[in-house]
C-alpha cells in the first residue's frame, strides 16, 4: 500500500472526525436539537469508522500470507461490524491474537490490531458521548412550542384576572360557535370520504389491478385519516382486489365520533391560541375592560373576530383564522394566523392592519402606533 494512497485514507478519517466534532460543539452548545441532527452526528461518526475499517482492510490486503491476516479480512467483511459492535468485535480480534501469537510474519498484523484496539476505544467513547445527548432531543412541534413560551415569557405577563377575564368571553364564544364548527368539521371529512371512494371505484373497473393506482391510495392522507371508516378483508397485499376494501355498515357513526374528536381539540386549540395571544398584548397599567365578537367559518375556515375594549380607552379587532391542512400521516393539523384591524390608540384610529409584533411594540414596547407600523415593517 504506498503512501500517498495511505495519507489520502487518512485525509479522508480527519475529515469525517472534524465533521463529528462539528457538529457535537453544536449539540452540547443547544439546549434542545432536534432528532436529524443527533442523527446526523451519529452518522458522521459512522462513516468515519468505515473509512477507518476500509483503512485496514487495505493494509490487511497488502500483508503476508498469514492466519492473523485471514481473521483481519474476515473481520472486515463481517456484517456485524458496525460501531455499535465494536467492543465485540475486537474480543474475537483478541482471540485471533492469543491463537496466532507474535510471529515475525505476522507481526505487522499484530501491529495493526494494537492500533484499530486504540481507536475502537474512541470511536466507542465518542459514541457513548452522542447517546448521551439524546435528551436533548425535540420534535420539530416542541422546538416551536419552547420558543413561543420563550417569547411570551419575555414579555410583560397578564395577570391571572386578565387572562381569566379574556378565557372566560372566548370560551363562551367558541360554546356557543360548537354545533357549526362541528359542522364544517364533518363536511370537510365527507369530501375526503368521497375522493377516496371515487378512487376505490376507479380501481374496480381497473383488470390489470394497477398497484401504483393502488399505493398512492393508500398512501394518501386522505385514507390516513379515514381508514377507520372502512372495513378491510385481512391484511391487504401490494395489488388491490375488488372487496379488500368495504366501507362499514356503522361508517356514519365512525365519521361522526372523528368529527366530534377533531371538533373538540381544534376549539380547545383555537380557544388556548387566542387567549395566549390577547394576554401577550395586556399589561397591568392597561387591562382589558371588555371583550366581545363572533366565530363564523366563512368560505370553510373558521374565522374568529374579537373587539377587545381596555380601560384607558384603547381599542382593537383581533382577526384569528384557523387555516386547516393534512399532514403526510393522515393527521389533521391547524395553524392560526392572527392580524389586528381598527386599532385605537389615545383617541386616534389607525385603518392598517397590524401584525402581533406590531402590536407587541404597541403595547409592550412603549411606542405609538403610528411609530410601530413605521418601523415594524
Amino acid at each position: 500500500m504506498d503512501s500517498a494512497r495511505i495519507e489520502d485514507q487518512r485525509r479522508k478519517i480527519s475529515q469525517r472526525l472534524n465533521r463529528f466534532q462539528d457538529l457535537m460543539a453544536e449539540i452540547d452548545a443547544a439546549e434542545s436539537i432536534t432528532k436529524s441532527l443527533h442523527n446526523e452526528a451519529k452518522s458522521a461518526l459512522g462513516r468515519a469508522w468505515e473509512e477507518r475499517k476500509s483503512f485496514v482492510f487495505e493494509r490487511a490486503l497488502a500483508m503476508p500470507e498469514s492466519s492473523l491476516r485471514d481473521a483481519l479480512l474476515r473481520w472486515h467483511m463481517d456484517s456485524s461490524c458496525v460501531l455499535a459492535h465494536a467492543n465485540g468485535v475486537m474480543k474475537k480480534l483478541d482471540k485471533s491474537l492469543v491463537e496466532h501469537g507474535v510471529s515475525d510474519e505476522g507481526r505487522d498484523g499484530y501491529d495493526l490490531v494494537l492500533s484499530l484496539k486504540e481507536d475502537a476505544e474512541f470511536y466507542l467513547a465518542q459514541l457513548e458521548r452522542v447517546k448521551a445527548t439524546a435528551a436533548k432531543i425535540r420534535t420539530p412541534q416542541q422546538v416551536r412550542e419552547q420558543k413561543e413560551a420563550e417569547r411570551e415569557s419575555a414579555l410583560p405577563a397578564a395577570t391571572k384576572e386578565q387572562r381569566g377575564i379574556a378565557q372566560n368571553a372566548i370560551g363562551a364564544l367558541m360554546a356557543e360557535f360548537r354545533p357549526a364548527l362541528l359542522e364544517m368539521i364533518e363536511r370537510q371529512l365527507l369530501g375526503q370520504k368521497a375522493r377516496i371512494d371515487d378512487q376505490l371505484a376507479e380501481l374496480d373497473k381497473v383488470e390489470s389491478r394497477d398497484s401504483a393506482s393502488y399505493r398512492q391510495l393508500r398512501e394518501s392522507s386522505g385514507w390516513q385519516c379515514l381508514a377507520s371508516l372502512y372495513d378491510t378483508a385481512g391484511s391487504l397485499g401490494r395489488f388491490y382486489r375488488p372487496g379488500d376494501i368495504m366501507l362499514a355498515d356503522d361508517w356514519q357513526a365512525r365519521l361522526r365520533a372523528l368529527a366530534i374528536r377533531e371538533a373538540d381539540e381544534l376549539a380547545a386549540a383555537f380557544s388556548h391560541k387566542q387567549v395566549s395571544k390577547l394576554a401577550s398584548l395586556v399589561t397591568a397599567k392597561n387591562p382589558i375592560a371588555r371583550v366581545d365578537g363572533r366565530v363564523t367559518t366563512g368560505s370553510g375556515a373558521l374565522e374568529a373576530n374579537l373587539t377587545v375594549e381596555l380601560e384607558q380607552g384603547d381599542s382593537f379587532c383581533m382577526r384569528t383564522q384557523v387555516v386547516s391542512s393534512f399532514s403526510k400521516y393522515g393527521r389533521l393539523f391547524h395553524r392560526y394566523p392572527t392580524t389586528f384591524h381598527d386599532l385605537v390608540q389615545r383617541g386616534t384610529l389607525i385603518q392598517k392592519g397590524l401584525s402581533e409584533a406590531e402590536m407587541r411594540n404597541v403595547f409592550c414596547g412603549g411606542q405609538d402606533a403610528c411609530h410601530a407600523i413605521t418601523n415594524g415593517r
